[in-house]
């Protein structure tokens, strides 16, 4: 992994300055060391047999990237506890855009909620604009393969963001783009969620409820 991205990291540094607009679906895959994890992948890929040694290899291999990823001072905003590779993708990709630039992705929706993701979640709220949000909650499975709730979204780096429109409890992309967007204030998440800065997955009517919580 490192290899290829030094490379690719090499090259834009001498070709340009940055991108207009880049649209990803990253990985979304932790970054820990699991033997069952591991097995499981193997005999997904048709691998019937896994030796330790093998293992050992890709943990030695993993823990060189953590290390990488925790000190380099590249990935300051992702790094925080288990890292995910969504979260890296997100904040490499705001660093390579150029000024106007903007990104669209989709990735697991704990980036709107999780402690693990308030470094990052604070960045982009104070430092760029994020223009939309849809969310699909689990069982919308927009990916066969993918049971976890994803939100689609766009971020400009011309923050910071006052306000976000939002779709929640989307069923499909279909319904994505005709569903009546709301628009959220990011004032009112500082005041209801305090400094989590969770995005809560609540229609517009409901806001007067969370302030009198």
């Amino acid at each position: 992994m490192l290899s290829r991205l030094r490379l690719f990291m090499a090259y834009l540094q001498v070709s340009s300055h940055g991108f207009d607009i880049i649209l990803f679906n990253p990985p979304y895959k932790s970054l820990k060391p699991n033997l069952a994890e591991y097995i499981r992948e193997n005999l997904v890929e048709g691998n019937r047999e896994i030796h330790l040694g093998e293992y050992e290899r890709y943990k030695n291999g993993l823990l060189e990237d953590i290390s990488y990823f925790r000190d380099s001072g590249e990935y300051s905003f992702s790094n925080k506890y288990a890292i995910n590779t969504y979260r890296l993708f997100i904040e490499r990709s705001l660093h390579l855009l150029r000024d106007a630039g903007r990104i669209g992705f989709i990735v697991p929706s704990t980036l709107l909620g999780d402690l693990s993701a308030l470094s990052l979640r604070k960045e982009i709220l104070s430092s760029y604009q994020w223009h939309f949000i849809n969310e699909f909650p689990e069982g919308a499975r927009i990916f066969p393969e993918i049971t976890q709730s994803l939100c689609i979204a766009s971020i400009s780096n011309d923050g910071p963001t006052k306000e976000i429109f939002v779709r929640f409890g989307l069923c499909s992309i279909e319904e994505a783009l005709t569903e009546t967007e709301s628009r959220l204030l990011v004032d009112d998440v500082r005041e209801v969620m305090g400094p989590s800065l969770q995005i809560p997955r609540v229609e517009q009517r409901d806001w007067n409820i969370l302030r009198r919580l």
